[in-house]
């Protein structure tokens, strides 16, 4: 029950954090289409928004959801999100209100929160194939495939 619980507040903390930006550039004059468009193109977004899915499927599913290779990929690219952001972001910009609030969010809490819910609650032992490394080293990749993010 308590990994049900944990999962749950991941899911709500992920979806917080891409609401909140998402409100914001709705807030700064950009339709909802193109404030989307725009977050699409962004890493971390799409990091936050598999944890959405995949820890809102661990909350609502529970010992069903038995993917624990998932959780290893999903986490090993949080801790990604993590360290890029501590390493070459942290302090560029200064930060206010809902888009500070965000910024913890997807770039702090919410690594720690799924590296943290890896270490306690997924089964390990099973080894991450090759096939699962190479997916984790190409995902930052994919976020460069949507034509509005050659811009940044």
């Amino acid at each position: 029950m308590i990994q049900r619980l944990f999962a749950l507040i991941i899911c709500l903390s992920a979806c917080t954090g891409i609401g909140l930006e998402l409100s914001t550039l709705i807030k700064g004059g950009a339709s909802m289409l193109g404030s989307l468009w725009v977050l699409v193109g962004y890493f971390t977004i799409l990091t936050n928004g598999l944890v959405a899915i995949v820890f809102a499927a661990m909350a609502l599913l529970g010992e069903r959801f038995d993917h624990p290779t998932l959780v290893a990929w999903t986490a090993a690219v949080m801790a990604l999100v993590g360290v890029i952001f501590a390493v070459l972001l942290q302090g560029l910009r200064t930060l206010a209100g809902a888009t500070a609030e965000a910024n913890f969010l997807l770039h702090q809490l919410n690594p720690v929160l799924v590296l943290l819910f890896w270490l306690l609650f997924t089964r390990k032992g099973e080894a991450l194939v090759a096939r699962s490394a190479s997916m984790g080293a190409l995902s930052p990749g994919l976020s460069r495939l949507c034509p509005g993010s050659w811009c940044r």
